[in-house]
């Protein structure tokens, strides 16, 4: 058990610096994009790239998601590596066609987004111009995908954590190029995107093609198909979900509010790429290979058990900083710290939902996975259109979090029932508890100063797993593995202290 733990950990940490970097990006941006833009443009922004995302959902076909699970299951090598040359082949044809549907539809999508409703921030002639930059960033991001899940597949964790420090050094640089020095506002962050996803594209396909030689199979891309398709209504509802309140907002209220939610999104979505994002990198591929050797049952079980301590932490501490961390941008965005705690809860559900859904994939029953998002797209666009008109960003961020809740325990249902691995229910909701109980706290005791609030509130944060101790929530186990982590970790330090420093110490 200590052994599989310290695989989970030593791959999430390794994924974990490049998942963290690719929002970071986005985080060091927040004092430049919402102080040198104003909110009506970067809510257009949002919904030029979120409009496009959609469509590469529907037609991308999922393609990523099906190489690692028929990796595995080639059990020749040559088999197996020409899976993933048919992949990358498929999506190339999907993005460029893609791309080439997109610069012509850009004048049609330019009326159904801006010129219809008259609000315009720019020219029509503008808005064409941004869709040509945003599809052909959609043709980069698509072939980008079969390389890094391939990276992924081959555990080359660190190769990943390299080129996603790359990736943040240059989208860094361009976009304090563009927007700072050369002041070209969206058009400067939109070929910024363009530059940055290119230099991905050519990293990851020449990390595919240096170990496999370019082919295509047939039976392997009705295979990859058979397996993605179903996945699509799945994603695009997902998709919709987690980004349709954009577009209802749009609809009903103004381009600001927009740029304010987009702000707290950032903040809420953080838990997902601080910890659900890298666990999932290496769990969903571990799981594969446990399930194939009839072992994966209490392994599962377990890594669900420390996921849940670990998100709801993280979830725990975005909340109690967000009031300090969200005055370094212009007062009129600070209205988002108020929605960033229910984003950040909500986050957590969306996390569990992944992990719950592991059954279903390793089941090949892909079409749950689709009808459980499906009816939850239900539930959100009803909540959206019952909330959103009135009380405009809360709202969104209400029907975000019950919709989350929604899905994760139909998740749940469906996967116990697909392939049953018994989850400690009862143990993550005490975690839920406990934390709500020290997030009430922090705003019961109010401390005046912008450093003494910091200061309580990281104490009251990492006081968490104390009191989870004080409570009774570990098991005898858990404590005698944190107790050898504990030890391990103060002899890795004896060993690495010199003894003249230990010495002096006595």
């Amino acid at each position: 058990m200590l052994d599989e733990l310290k695989g989970i950990v030593k791959h999430s940490l390794l994924y974990g610096i490049g998942n963290w970097l690719r929002p970071m990006l986005a985080f060091l941006m927040i004092p430049i994009y919402y102080r040198k833009l104003d909110a009506d443009v970067l809510g257009d922004y949002q919904i030029l790239v979120l409009s496009v995302e959609v469509i590469g959902l529907i037609f991308g076909g999922r393609i990523e998601a099906a190489v690692s699970r028929f990796y595995f299951d080639r059990k020749d090598p040559d088999l197996a590596r020409r899976v993933v040359a048919t992949a990358l082949g498929l999506i190339l044809l999907v993005g460029t066609a893609l791309f080439l549907l997109g610069y012509f539809l850009a004048p049609t999508l330019t009326w159904l987004f801006f010129e219809r409703r008259g609000v315009m921030t720019f020219s029509s002639e503008q808005y064409t111009s941004f869709f040509h930059l945003v599809f052909f960033t959609l043709l980069l991001q698509l072939s980008s995908q079969v390389g890094a899940a391939y990276v992924r597949i081959k555990k080359r964790a660190f190769f990943f954590s390299v080129v996603s420090v790359g990736t943040l050094l240059l989208g860094l640089s361009l976009n304090i190029l563009f927007v700072v020095v050369l002041e070209v506002g969206l058009t400067g962050i939109l070929w910024s995107s363009v530059l940055t996803n290119l230099f991905l594209f050519g990293v990851y396909t020449w990390g595919v093609l240096r170990d496999i030689r370019p082919t295509f199979s047939v039976p392997d891309a009705k295979d990859l198909l058979a397996y993605g398709l179903p996945l699509v209504p799945g994603s695009v509802a997902y998709f919709l979900i987690t980004f349709g309140d954009n577009f209802f907002l749009n609809e009903f209220r103004t381009p600001a509010e927009i740029g304010i939610y987009g702000l707290a999104y950032k903040f809420g979505i953080l838990v997902s790429y601080a910890v659900t994002k890298p666990f999932m990198e290496f769990w969903r591929i571990r799981v594969y290979e446990l399930y194939a050797r009839g072992r994966v049952r209490l392994k599962q079980r377990r890594a669900v058990n420390y996921y849940s301590f670990c998100v709801i932490q993280v979830a725990l501490l975005i909340s109690l900083l967000i009031d300090e961390v969200i005055r370094v941008t212009k007062s009129t965005f600070w209205d988002a710290a108020s929605i960033v705690p229910l984003l950040a809860l909500g986050y957590v559900f969306a996390g569990l939902r992944l992990v719950f859904e592991l059954g279903i994939h390793m089941k090949k029953q892909t079409k749950y996975s689709s009808y459980v998002t499906v009816a939850s797209l239900v539930v959100n666009v009803s909540m959206n259109l019952l909330l959103i008109p009135r009380y405009g960003i809360h709202g969104a961020a209400v029907a975000t979090l019950v919709t989350f809740v929604f899905m994760a325990v139909l998740a749940l249902w469906f996967s116990e029932r697909i392939f049953p691995i018994h989850y400690n229910v009862h143990r993550i909701v005490q975690l839920l508890l406990v934390a709500g109980g020290l997030y009430a706290l922090s705003h019961f005791t109010g401390i005046r100063g912008w450093y003494k609030s910091v200061v309580k509130d990281l104490l009251i944060g990492f006081s968490f797993p104390l009191v989870l101790l004080l409570v009774g929530f570990y098991r005898k186990e858990e404590r005698r593995i944190a107790g050898q982590a504990v030890r391990g970790i103060l002899a890795w330090l004896r060993r690495k202290t010199p003894r003249s420093t230990r010495f002096e110490a006595r």
